[in-house]
């Protein structure tokens, strides 16, 4: 999901998640894309399907992060743009 209204932000959603990374640096009805985003969003579809609970930055979830943050790297370099950097959430207990 390419999101450039609002904000500068890209996201991914699977069956079991949706992650979600931002540039709150950038105006996203000006800039179409970063070279540097933040984790900003995280929540399982299965267990929260309203999406109420951000798991961003939660240790538990660390790994789950990881690996949707590469899978939505491979998928922003797959649509033609540079690789950016995603940094990780700060991580909360």
């Amino acid at each position: 999901i390419h999101i450039s209204e609002s904000m500068v932000a890209r996201a991914i959603r699977t069956k079991e998640w949706t992650y979600c990374v931002a540039d709150p640096t950038l105006n996203g009805g000006k800039d179409s894309s970063s070279m540097q985003y933040q984790e900003y969003q995280m929540y399982n579809n299965y267990s929260d399907p309203a999406q109420l609970v951000n798991l961003a930055g939660r240790q538990p979830f660390s790994q789950d992060a990881a690996q949707l943050r590469d899978e939505l790297l491979e998928m922003i370099v797959e649509s033609g743009e540079p690789k950016p950097t995603i940094t990780p959430a700060r991580l909360y207990p």
